[in-house]
């Protein structure tokens, strides 16, 4: 992925062009690795359900409060299921910083 950004001719480089596929790489993942992120799914979500309840978590996780803030953030902001935001907050955030990095680095 990056080495055809790379040998591109600079007139057709485009960090959208990047992002897609990036995001089109990173989306298989969701649909091949059954567990993701190498994590137990349902006591990760069931952990990020309580916190949207009930708006805290004891005893804390420290390890998991960084992605547990974001993802009960953008489902109040969003309205939109839990499960969803966790499984695909990974891909477009990787997705988006990870090309916009390759593109810093390489202009």
């Amino acid at each position: 992925m990056v080495l055809s950004f790379v040998l591109a001719s600079p007139t057709s480089r485009s960090l959208w062009w990047l992002i897609g596929l990036s995001f089109g790489s990173l989306g298989l993942l969701l649909f091949t690795f059954p567990l993701p992120f190498g994590f137990d799914p349902w006591i990760h979500e069931a952990s990020e359900k309580i916190i949207f309840e009930t708006g805290t978590l004891n005893p804390k996780p420290l390890y998991y409060l960084g992605q547990y803030l974001p993802v009960v953030f953008l489902s109040k902001l969003l309205t939109l299921p839990i499960g969803l935001i966790d499984r695909w907050l990974i891909p477009i955030l990787a997705a988006f910083g990870g090309s916009v990095a390759v593109v810093l680095f390489i202009k």
